[in-house]
């Protein structure tokens, strides 16, 4: 992530008559400054450069833009999805009732004896007793007359089709009852939940020194903070980017592994039939995480540009440029390749790391899956790798923990998919175990209460490992470096803690419901809260100062604000395209369209006969 620039920005307002171009404002007021009129420049002795001249318009060109075009073509599209999806659904309300209709049946039943009695196969006739004697062949030609009879409707059997299936997919009802759905199945580790969350929220209130820091007057005294002890779990929270790199790992390598049908599948197919089982996965991967993160994308560069049009604030990250230049990158998942300060939405370069470790893990694990002993190889060939270059580059830029040098070499060691890798192979390994053994770890428990103590050491070293921020090189180096396996450790440590079968207070509330409902959002709050802080900043009328518990009050409220907007953009943007990722991978599995199964209901011996 880039660290804006530490400049004391000056911001002047005037008031110029509208003839005024912002070209004339800003030849005038620098040679106003060239020329030293201002008596504060001898006093405190200070040359100001003119960054930037406004006037606080929306330009013309704001409502022509690809973006603007994008959006309002995406919204319409999934407004049109839902209508449709609710219209589907109330039409099956409608015509459930019809489809249970009863159908008639004939059967040879006498007739009652009396009026209202039911005849001896149970059917009613609702006939009136005739106290006059009946003919006789009158009563026997009666006799062979068929009677109607009710039997159940016949159950038609209706598979939908893929264009139903991707229409019920955009089913609001469906999909908030998955958001606030908080049932797991036996073997799901939903402590991982907690974990996610409470990471998720920690990172939130770093972004909130971080995306409000152009708007901060302050800016000196909120370095000062943030090197205190009691802020280093916001100050360190990039630290905890880690942790999703691990457990992201574990899912995969734990869901692979524990899939023996698909391990199975792998090692009896051929080389084409294994590439294209993998390129499935991989779009399956793709078309999970692209549409909300594309369409966040486009947002940010288009609320990018209005706030710098029309904000009184100079705004250092220009999302707005990189988007609009780079948004390629983004598509293809590769801008943490290129340097920092060409990132479309900065904040995204974690996202690209992952896919491009699922590519390369689920390709390792597809080599374990045909030869085993070739996949431990290469993984532990990898790891060993990984652990050197990593120890090697972070020697090389001399790295130590202060801001300067954080700033300087976030391009090669904070966003380079090799320099935060380690952390995902750590990961990858404990959910092979897990997996490999079945959930049958045998841990004493003993050994788990010291292997727990030394998570929570671990962990809790790592966060507060960057309060002395001029560390000596080359210690620093090595710190960092095995500063991020300790936290990777110490998540999948407590991961696989939960399925020995020990417990306790910590794991319990990790464990919580209202976790697993978070988790479900932790992917669009974290996308969202970064626009919504500088919308909310950037909007402002004054600046604000570096003040720990406004910035505490702020981060609350921020929190509730993504919270509702990832709840609406999973809704209508997440969930409904990872149901249709799914419905493509089941495209050549096609069951018959419809399948009719008749109840035949006897009367007696004589088998029914439907009447057409």
């Amino acid at each position: 992530m880039g660290v804006p620039s530490v400049q004391n920005v000056l911001h002047i307002g005037v008031c110029v008559p509208r003839s005024c171009s912002n070209g004339e404002l800003f030849n005038l007021t620098e040679r106003y400054f060239d020329e030293g009129i201002v008596q504060a420049q001898d006093i405190f002795e200070f040359q100001p450069n003119v960054l930037q001249v406004k006037d606080l318009q929306l330009g013309d060109h704001f409502w022509f833009k690809p973006s603007v075009f994008i959006i309002g073509l995406s919204l319409a599209t999934t407004v049109l999805m839902v209508f449709l999806a609710q219209s589907r659904e109330q039409k099956k309300t409608e015509t459930k009732d019809n489809k249970q209709q009863p159908q008639l049946y004939t059967s040879y039943s006498p007739l009652p004896n009396n009026g209202g009695e039911r005849s001896s196969n149970g059917i009613g006739t609702g006939l009136a007793h005739n106290n006059n004697n009946a003919d006789d062949d009158q009563m026997k030609e009666t006799l062979k007359r068929p009677v109607a009879v009710v039997a159940p409707a016949a159950v038609a059997v209706k598979v939908s089709s893929f264009t139903d299936k991707v229409i019920d997919s955009f089913n609001v009802r469906k999909n908030l009852a998955s958001v606030f759905r908080t049932d797991i199945g036996p073997q799901a580790l939903p402590v991982i939940c907690g974990i996610k969350s409470i990471s998720c929220f920690l990172i939130l209130c770093f972004h909130m020194q971080w995306y409000t820091f152009f708007s901060i007057h302050n800016s000196g005294v909120m370095f000062h903070y943030a090197e205190q002890i009691r802020y280093q779990l916001v100050s360190n929270a990039p630290l905890l980017v880690d942790v999703f790199f691990a457990i992201s790992g574990f899912l995969v390598a734990y869901n692979f592994v524990r899939n023996r049908d698909k391990v199975q599948e792998i090692k009896a197919n051929g080389g084409w039939q294994n590439a294209k089982l993998y390129g499935k996965m991989l779009l399956h991967r793709y078309l999970r995480l692209s549409p909300l993160y594309l369409l966040i994308s486009t947002i940010g560069e288009l609320m990018t540009s209005y706030i710098v049009d029309t904000s009184k604030f100079f705004v250092h990250e220009r999302s707005d440029l990189t988007c609009q230049r780079y948004w390629w990158r983004n598509v293809l998942y590769i801008q943490n390749l290129y340097n920092v300060d060409e990132l479309c939405l900065n904040w995204t370069w974690s996202l690209a790391c992952e896919m491009q470790y699922y590519i390369i893990s689920t390709a390792l694990l597809f080599v374990y899956a045909k030869n085993a002993k070739l996949g431990k190889w290469v993984y532990q060939a990898a790891a060993v790798a990984t652990l050197v270059f990593n120890l090697t580059i972070t020697l090389m830029h001399h790295f130590v923990p202060s801001y300067d040098v954080l700033y300087n070499t976030a391009s090669h060691l904070y966003i380079a998919p090799w320099a935060r890798m380690s952390p995902y192979i750590v990961g990858v390994y404990f959910g092979w175990l897990l997996a490999a053994t079945r959930g049958k770890l045998d841990v004493t428990k003993e050994q788990y209460r010291k292997y727990w103590v030394l998570a929570c050491v671990a962990m809790t070293v790592s966060m507060h490992c960057t309060i002395k921020r001029n560390f000596p090189f080359p210690l620093a180096s090595i710190v960092m470096v095995l500063v991020r396996l300790f936290v990777a450790w110490a998540t999948c440590w407590t991961i696989v803690a939960t399925a020995t079968g020990y417990t306790n207070n910590i794991i319990r509330f990790l464990s919580s419901r209202f976790f697993i409902h978070i988790n479900k959002l932790t992917y669009g709050i974290y996308l969202l809260n970064p626009l919504i802080i500088t919308a909310i900043f950037g909007g402002s009328d004054g600046s604000i100062s570096a003040d720990p518990v406004l910035a505490m009050v702020m981060a609350l409220g921020v929190t509730v604000l993504s919270y509702v907007a990832a709840v609406t953009f999973t809704v209508l943007f997440e969930i409904p395209y990872c149901r249709i990722s799914s419905e493509i991978l089941k495209l050549k599995k096609k069951p018959p369209t419809t399948t009719t199964m008749t109840t035949a209901v006897s009367s007696g011996e004589t088998p029914a006969k439907k009447v057409d």
